[in-house]
């Protein structure tokens, strides 16, 4: 017996550790699936090439299909599946929703060993775990969303500034597009290869700039497959047309940092206000233990920590979205 512990948290303890055990194994099995699979599309693009040479249609296609996931029972029944498979894209993964599974579990089952290796109660582990493994990973995918279309946004204007450059040097939209993904960092080089890609098997630019806007939705991207259909449509400078979009998404960018400095006091005054009560907490749970544990043993703390914290994400909320603005 470990000092300290007591039999039922060794058993939580070891419950999970089994449980997490279990996953990583699982996941490891995946992964080499995965490997496996990748590996022979990579054969049958080879052989495709070497076949036919002058096909390179087909030789997209194919490699444009090589990451889809199968599906399974599991897949099947899953709530918001596409939607879950969206955001994945948007964060830069692979629309994979096992994986996601995956750390989800492994999140909640960490949560759930560390709450019951301190002495909490059977409801707090279970109601912690579960809600660790819903909202940590949607936390982790969101700030990674977040983070991917900011450096989108941030070399857009450059990516067009190439586009414009191919074009006054004559070559055709396409190429230009392909300038852009071998040039331009990520993001932004990767959603035009997209686009490059999807055109090469018989899209056209306005339909590719559509399909790939989906794994990055932000506006600008829209403006650019607008700005190349309406050209296409009614014609005239595209190069002067592109120009004044690129000056556009930079005053746009100019005016979000802008407010976002305006609105760091606010911001900065949420964070604190949100944070002050865990801080408090973690502050008394230090000094004397027993004080703060009586707000998970007895159902009256339970209830007044779920009516805290609901108060807390209310205000939370409410205060960001005063400080948050659309342009």
């Amino acid at each position: 017996m470990i000092p300290g512990l007591s039999s039922e948290s060794v058993e939580y303890g070891l419950i999970g550790l089994a449980l997490i055990a279990g996953l990583a194994l699982g996941l490891a099995a995946m992964t080499a699936f995965d490997r496996e699979r990748r590996a022979r599309t990579r054969r049958l693009i080879q052989t495709a090439a070497r076949a036919a040479p002058q096909s390179r249609a087909a030789v997209e296609a194919i490699r444009l299909t090589r990451d889809r996931p199968k599906s399974g029972v599991l897949m099947a029944a899953l709530p918001r599946r596409s939607q879950l498979n969206r955001r994945l894209s948007r964060a830069g993964y692979k629309p994979d929703p096992r994986r996601y599974i995956a750390f989800s579990l492994v999140v909640g089952s960490i949560v759930a060993v560390a709450l019951a290796a301190s002495g909490m109660a059977v409801g707090v582990v279970l109601l912690g775990g579960l809600g660790a493994a819903l909202l940590i990973p949607h936390m982790v995918l969101s700030n990674r969303i977040g983070s991917r279309e900011t450096r989108f946004l941030t070399n857009l204007p450059e990516g067009i500034d190439i586009v414009v450059r191919g074009l006054k040097a004559g070559l055709p939209v396409s190429e230009s597009l392909s300038a852009v993904g071998r040039e331009a960092p990520e993001p932004v080089g990767g959603i035009f290869r997209e686009v490059v890609d999807l055109v090469r098997i018989g899209h056209s630019v306005e339909d590719a700039i559509a399909k790939v806007s989906d794994s990055m939705a932000v506006p600008e991207l829209r403006f650019l497959g607008i700005t190349l259909s309406i050209q296409k449509e009614t014609g005239g400078n595209l190069t002067e047309t592109l120009q004044n979009l690129s000056d556009i998404l930079r005053k746009r960018r100019q005016m979000k940092l802008k407010i976002r400095a305006v609105s760091s006091e606010a911001r900065a005054s949420a964070y604190i206000i949100g944070s002050l009560p865990f801080a408090v907490s973690a502050a008394i749970y230090v000094v004397n233990r027993d004080y703060v544990m009586l707000l998970f043993s007895d159902p009256r703390g339970l209830i007044m920590v779920a009516c805290g914290l609901t108060s807390i994400a209310v205000g939370a909320a409410v205060m960001m979205k005063m400080v948050k603005f659309d342009i």
